[in-house]
């Protein structure tokens, strides 16, 4: 076999495996959160005495399929937002790297969908004969959050999809919630809590002197509320 055949074979080996590296390797899941899209039924809007304001969601089977909770046994699936606006007024810009070649574009969104993360749960029995109505009172951290998948050895700067999307995607607070429910005796219910977001899908971009090529994507998650399933245990 001739020197320049096997040179060629040589190259062709190694292009094929460096390929195939790149192909499993190219993309990483920086952090990896789990949702399902929901459907809100405007027309079920209820006003609580505390200015909070719910919701029925309409794709509820879907939804308890992906929270692993048997349908049989859920009396509802709602959204909850508190009686105030969530707004983040003081974006810290000036985390962001003067010049950096890697930058958010193509944001789309939001769409609305509930977290497979528990934030907090409550429950309640009836222990008299007769039946009783009870207040199921739930308190729990809410924050804002963000998915990446990125090409390797990319860095993409948490201010800069912050100041993309409009909103801190690591902000914290707690939130409260209160559920009323009718209890027969003997009877127990238990409500849990899951985050309501407004979810921003978007691409990351690196520039360069030709032409700029998109190295990753990512969902930003801004909180408004809880989605709350309640169930008879």
């Amino acid at each position: 076999m001739k020197k320049n055949t096997i040179f060629a074979l040589i190259m062709a080996f190694l292009f094929i495996m460096t390929t195939m590296a790149f192909a499993n390797n190219g993309y990483y899941n920086d952090e990896s959160i789990e949702m399902i899209d929901i459907e809100i039924d405007y027309s079920s809007q209820k006003i609580l005495k505390d200015g909070s304001i719910e919701y029925d969601v309409k794709n509820k089977e879907q939804v308890a399929d992906f929270l692993e909770i048997d349908i049989d046994k859920i009396r509802n699936i709602k959204i909850t937002k508190p009686n105030y606006i969530i707004k983040e007024s003081n974006l810290n810009n000036s985390d962001i790297t003067p010049f950096a070649n890697i930058y958010i574009a193509n944001i789309t969104g939001p769409r609305q969908a509930c977290g497979s993360k528990r934030i907090c749960e409550n429950s309640a029995v009836n222990h008299a004969k007769d039946p009783v109505v009870k207040t199921i009172t739930l308190s729990g951290t809410v924050s804002n959050s963000h998915s990446l998948s990125v090409d390797a050895g990319i860095d993409v700067e948490i201010a800069s999809i912050s100041a993309a999307v409009g909103f801190n995607v690591e902000r914290s607070w707690t939130m409260t919630d209160s559920t009323q429910v009718e209890l027969e005796p003997g009877q127990r219910v238990t409500v849990v809590a899951f985050p309501y977001w407004d979810v921003y899908s978007f691409d990351v971009m690196q520039s360069s002197i030709f032409r700029d090529k998109k190295v990753g994507y990512g969902n930003a998650m801004e909180t408004f509320g809880f989605c709350t399933v309640v169930y008879d245990d």
